[in-house]
């Protein structure tokens, strides 16, 4: 029976290793698609590159009662920024990621992620990957039982 086709559904072995660039970046953004965003409003875009991926605040998602200054759409969209480093660094790419790098003339513009090379893959780096996949927001109340800790 075959998966239905959801954003979650979102398998590691279908990676195009051997593909181009282009279709590698498309993957990984995948994972950055699946960021938890404030109210779920997923204020991102992402232009992609020859290089790598832009990400840009979408304005047009903005939340003015809750979110006035859009401290809380910068989070949402460093959210995206780092499922999409974590997903890249467990399919062994390197990257150079600039913040805000044309913050005057284009303030839209959070990030220009680049991919420089190639990096050994650690089994970190796929757990963290693969933990994207099952994330999922709670919005239930706490119980009231202490979590019990140990200091080490």
């Amino acid at each position: 029976m075959a998966k239905a086709a959801t954003a979650w559904n979102l398998d590691a072995a279908d990676y195009p290793a051997s593909g181009p660039l282009r279709a590698q970046l498309e993957f990984l953004l995948r994972y950055a698609f699946l960021a938890p965003s404030t109210h779920n409003t997923q204020p991102w875009q992402f232009d992609l590159r020859a290089d790598g991926i832009d990400i840009y605040i979408d304005d047009s998602r903005r939340l003015p009662v809750i979110d006035p200054q859009g401290r809380q759409r910068v989070m949402s969209c460093a959210a995206a920024l780092h499922n999409l480093r974590v997903a890249a660094r467990a399919f062994g790419h390197k990257l150079a990621i600039e913040l805000m790098p044309q913050a005057k003339v284009m303030p839209t513009l959070l990030a220009r992620v680049r991919v420089v090379g190639a990096r050994r893959i650690l089994a970190s780096d796929r757990a963290l990957r693969d933990a994207i996949v099952t994330r999922r927001t709670n919005r239930q109340p706490y119980l009231a039982k202490p979590v019990s800790f140990v200091i080490a």
